[in-house]
């Protein structure tokens, strides 16, 4: 209540008379506004310069060819400089492979970003990577040898030029161009033709003055001899093209949206392109239910056995997507019931795969206490080589419970059952805990997964242990009151 009524003060009065001066300042020069809150000596300076710091696992997105959303380990730093923000980032990143194998790659990346001026925003990246499997195979001592290292001398080097501006307040632009470059095994062997290693794209969204309709547009060359296996997925050899509108109807009821794309592929020796018509449709009420439903012709997916715990590559091809929900609110409790449909396909002739998924789930909160209850289906067609942890037809039955005691622990449970053609086929249970310390100020959250499973009848069980341990602190650093 106390924190209540302060708020409430300095929203209501003081507040914004406090602020008034801040909201046409940077973050730099507020940041430099605040650094009597940090403590004396040189650590003010130096820590009020810090922009970005990440140590241990974490997803970062600089740009489109180089870090792009991929799951990483190791530590990430960023720096501004005064003239511009400078960062550099180093570790590791994994992918399980279409073969089920494991490839492991190291990386470390640059990154130098100007100053904005008159909102135009321009940066410069490098970006190398290495393949930790990959062997000078020319040595026979690495030919007999089954060693794991990273092989630096097969290095692949991405130079990367970035720039976002807007052109006027209803019309935004924005622009990539990168080139790759690796080391050859022959010094004296012809390398590719420049433009088959480059990569770039071009990107527009604009706004209709007083409507509500907004346009967007999007063009991406990707050379058949540009690389980068550390990206989630890259289109090489492909030109893509989509435009799209999007507008709001009946009050804002309703948002309707409808796109094309054209996909050109030059891998080969011939030439192929394929045009397809996407949309996408959701309606905006609290006091009837919100659906939505969507159909991409070129996206990418991830298989229904991916999870965090396997990280594979996503896939390439069209997904439909449709969701329904409603919530009801009574007496301090809380009633959401909701509807799934999934169905993806890949469109690439090397790997046959998709899957279609139904669930209906109902959750249910009242006080401290929430459960999850679904029930739906999955049926997998193709996937021979895709790491598969349930058959490829089955229901499933899931129940998670979650009990907040006080401000310091939590728990939660959950339970999955699954059921194929020949009957009993997979068992999960997974635990966790959340325990919030007063003094240290740290939090420690604790899950426990076990699942077993049948591919097929009469298969031996397979069991599968998965377990994580997060350990969050917060500094805190008490300023002065005048």
């Amino acid at each position: 209540m106390a924190q209540n009524e302060n708020t409430n003060f300095f929203d209501s009065s003081l507040g914004p008379d406090k602020t008034k001066n801040y909201r046409d300042m940077s973050y730099k020069q507020m940041s430099k506004n605040g650094v009597n809150m940090l403590p004396d000596g040189q650590a003010k300076s130096f820590l009020s310069g810090i922009t970005t710091m990440d140590a241990g696992m974490f997803s970062k997105s600089d740009s489109r060819y180089t870090n792009s959303g991929q799951m990483m380990k190791g530590v990430d730093f960023g720096y501004d400089l005064g003239i511009c923000d400078a960062g550099i980032s180093a570790g590791k990143t994994e992918y399980v492979g279409r073969d089920g194998g494991l490839d492991k790659y190291t990386f470390y990346s640059g990154k130098v970003t100007l100053k904005p001026v008159k909102q135009q925003k321009m940066s410069f990246l490098y970006y190398g990577y290495s393949a930790d499997r990959k062997i000078n195979t020319r040595d026979n001592f690495f030919n007999k040898s089954n060693i794991s290292a990273p092989a630096f001398f097969q290095q692949v080097h991405i130079f990367s030029t970035c720039y976002d501006g807007a052109i006027s307040q209803y019309v935004n632009l924005g622009s990539e161009v990168a080139t790759s470059v690796k080391q050859s095994d022959k010094d004296n062997a012809p390398g590719p033709a420049m433009s088959d290693k480059m990569a770039y794209n071009f990107h527009a969204e604009a706004s209709i003055p007083k409507t509500s309709v907004k346009l967007d547009g999007i063009y991406d060359h990707t050379g058949k001899n540009f690389e980068n296996n550390t990206l989630p997925f890259l289109m090489s050899g492909t030109d893509q093209y989509k435009i799209g509108i999007k507008n709001d109807f009946f009050h804002s009821f309703l948002t309707l949206g409808v796109e094309y794309d054209c996909l050109k592929q030059n891998n080969f020796t011939s030439k192929s392109n394929n045009t397809k018509w996407g949309f996408d449709l959701k309606t905006h009420s609290k006091r009837y239910p919100t659906v939505a439903l969507s159909y991409k012709p070129f996206a990418t997916f991830r298989s229904f056995a991916d999870t965090f715990n396997i990280p594979a590559k996503p896939m390439f091809g069209s997904v439909w997507t449709g969701r329904a929900s409603y919530q009801i609110k009574s007496h301090g409790r809380s009633i959401r019931l909701s509807f799934l449909y999934n169905k993806s396909m890949t469109t690439m002739d090397t790997s046959k795969y998709g899957n279609t998924l139904m669930q209906l789930s109902g959750n249910y909160a009242y006080n401290k206490l929430t459960t999850l209850l679904s029930v739906g289906s999955t049926e997998i067609t193709g996937g021979s080589t895709m790491i598969q942890t349930a058959p490829n037809k089955m229901s499933f039955l899931s129940v998670n419970i979650t009990y907040v005691f006080d401000k310091v622990i939590s728990v939660s449970t959950g339970h999955d059952f699954g059921v194929a053609d020949f009957g009993f086929c997979k068992y999960s249970v997974n635990g966790g805990v959340v325990y919030r310390f007063k003094k240290p100020s740290m939090t420690a959250r604790v899950n426990l997964r076990f699942s077993t499973y049948e591919l097929n009848e009469g298969d031996k069980w397979k069991n599968i242990y998965a377990g994580n341990m997060d350990l969050v602190y917060r500094f805190k650093q008490k300023g002065k009151r005048k």
